[in-house]
């Protein structure tokens, strides 16, 4: 996960990015090793529609709830910028997604169009 920490902070005043993008799709991913992940099928961001396995961010309180629709903060970037907060905040279907605690594989390191 070293992409996202190394990537530049969105500053709304000096980069313009897309604030919305309904046509955004996961475009890099990132090998990682013994790291908690979800896997997600169908969440929502910034109107777009994203499906793959993402880092949980260190903030999230483990264990996650198991039904309903929530948000969860995931160590992502969006259009090769990270947020200033703890990560994306994916909307999801708490019932479709699948908790993984020490995850070795590729996940989702960039979202953009």
């Amino acid at each position: 996960m070293q992409s996202y920490y190394l990537a530049k902070v969105w500053d709304k005043q000096s980069v313009k990015l897309p604030y919305t993008c309904k046509a955004a799709r996961p475009t890099d991913w990132d090998f990682v090793t013994n790291l908690p992940v979800i896997h997600i099928v169908d969440a929502r961001y910034r109107s777009a529609t994203i499906s793959g396995t993402f880092v949980i961010s260190p903030f999230v309180i483990i264990p996650l709830q198991t039904s309903g629709f929530g948000k969860i903060d995931v160590l992502c970037r969006w259009f090769n910028h990270r947020l200033v907060s703890s990560g994306l905040s994916l909307i999801v279907d708490f019932s479709n997604i699948r908790f993984d605690a020490n995850f070795t594989g590729d996940v989702v390191a960039n979202i953009e169009k």
